[in-house]
């Protein structure tokens, strides 16, 4: 064997040449850190500013909840870039 890798991110098709022993795992990457920081200015106002970072492309779900539990808006959900980000 000669020890290639092949990787395949998201969703598709990947061929391989013929091989005499081929394994085929699924590793999912977490990130190690990630920031949410403080929301500005206060969030009685009618904005406010929400930023976060994250160190690796990641699936973000950024939901916003109230006192008892209730979802009051859902603001990111979806797969992002790795860095800085600011939602308002």
């Amino acid at each position: 064997m000669d020890g290639k890798d092949y990787e395949l991110k998201g969703v598709g098709e990947l061929s391989i040449p013929s091989e005499e022993r081929l394994i085929l795992s699924r590793n999912t990457e977490f990130p190690n850190t990630f920031a949410l920081n403080q929301n500005y200015p206060n969030p009685f106002n009618p904005t406010t500013n929400i930023s976060y970072s994250i160190e690796l492309e990641s699936y973000v779900n950024l939901t916003i909840y109230d006192l008892n539990g209730r979802e009051v808006q859902q603001l990111v959900n979806e797969s992002q870039s790795a860095g800085n980000k600011t939602i308002i």
